[in-house]
């Protein structure tokens, strides 16, 4: 019947053309049986048409019984995705607003301006938080389409091909993504926007002004690809982990090579040239004060020698962690085999 045939068609019109026809033939053989249990083979009238068709429900319903189900961030990935774009929102706010403060203390007097310089800061501020939120999205994107482990699937579960993961193999989704979205944020930031890693001095004489002079010298520069590169391993080895849901032998030992490398990226960062700091001369061309400008240049060998004594702190903690790390892989491992050899 012509009211059939507009049904079938109207289901194909929301499936895929791959398998569009061989769908399309299966829902007609199912009706056809159906009305077929209703008439007892007679020929069926428009009613009855409609009653089966009604009891099947619309054809982009059935369609989609037809297909997998269709988003950009899963279920399994959302919880993640949620605490994420909380911590990446609400550091976005914090420096949208020590940014909105220094706009408006460069506005000029008057109501005037400063009303304006408050409708652009509003306007920073609902862009950046778009742009965090946007990065955040992708990158879950990506990890919902790349990442087989994490997307739903219609495989019937079997209780028998589970096993016990121990605690220290398990993956946490969210602390991965977080780390994610800050090294891709670093990447973008020290790559792309370095100019506005720097000091500034506010000076009310009347008027609001700023000196914002950039920090970051050669020698920062020189060992920025280094820098680029472990955040970029770390960000492919947390996609991995994810994906695989578990920490595994080779991703042990992959985090190992990382956390060599991460040592002697902080050693040479030790050694180096100062990676940032200010001269007099620089504080003075940016408008600053001269009893501000040389009080702050006189500070910097002391902030860069505080700088290096952190650095210095977090690479004994490094190399701690990856004691503990080759102890497990090498030694505990092996312990325990032997005990249960035994």
């Amino acid at each position: 019947m012509k009211l059939i045939d507009v049904y079938v068609a109207e289901v194909g019109r929301h499936l895929p053309a791959k398998n569009r026809e061989d769908i399309e033939k299966e829902i007609r053989s199912m009706i056809e049986d159906m009305l077929d249990e209703q008439t007892g083979g007679q020929e069926p009238s428009e009613d009855q048409v409609v009653e089966v068709l009604t009891k099947l429900g619309p054809p982009d319903k059935i369609a989609e019984s037809y297909q997998p189900a269709r988003y950009l961030i899963g279920p399994e990935l959302f919880p993640s995705f949620v605490t994420t774009a909380r911590i990446v929102l609400a550091v976005t706010i914090f420096f949208s607003l020590l940014g909105m403060g220094v706009s408006l203390g460069k506005s000029a007097p008057g109501l005037d301006s400063f009303g304006e310089s408050l409708i652009e800061a509003f306007a920073g501020l609902i862009q950046s938080l778009f742009t965090s939120l946007g990065v955040v999205v992708i990158i879950f994107g990506l990890i919902q389409w790349f990442a087989p482990k994490v997307k739903s699937t219609s495989t019937p579960w079997d209780p028998r091909k589970m096993k016990a993961v121990p605690d220290g193999d398990r993956v946490k989704i969210g602390e991965a993504v977080t780390e994610i979205v800050f090294s891709a944020l670093a990447i973008i930031f020290f790559n792309f926007f370095p100019q506005y890693v720097g000091a500034g001095f506010i000076n009310n004489d009347g008027s609001w002004t700023i000196g914002l002079v950039s920090a970051l010298t050669d020698s920062f520069f020189r060992l920025l690809p280094w820098f680029t590169l472990v955040w970029g391993l770390e960000i492919l080895l947390n996609i991995a982990l994810i994906a695989l849901g578990r920490w595994q032998a080779v991703t042990h030992w992959i985090d190992v090579a990382i956390k060599v490398l991460s040592l002697a990226v902080a050693y040479a960062v030790i050694t180096a040239e100062p990676l940032f700091g200010f001269t007099e001369q620089a504080l003075l061309q940016a408008g600053w004060p001269a009893d501000a400008a040389q009080a702050f240049a006189e500070a910097q060998p002391l902030l860069y020698t505080l700088f290096r004594i952190a650095v210095g702190v977090g690479m004994a903690a490094g190399v701690f962690d990856l004691g503990k790390k080759l102890y497990n892989l090498l030694l505990k491992d092996r312990m325990t085999f032997a005990s249960i050899e035994g």
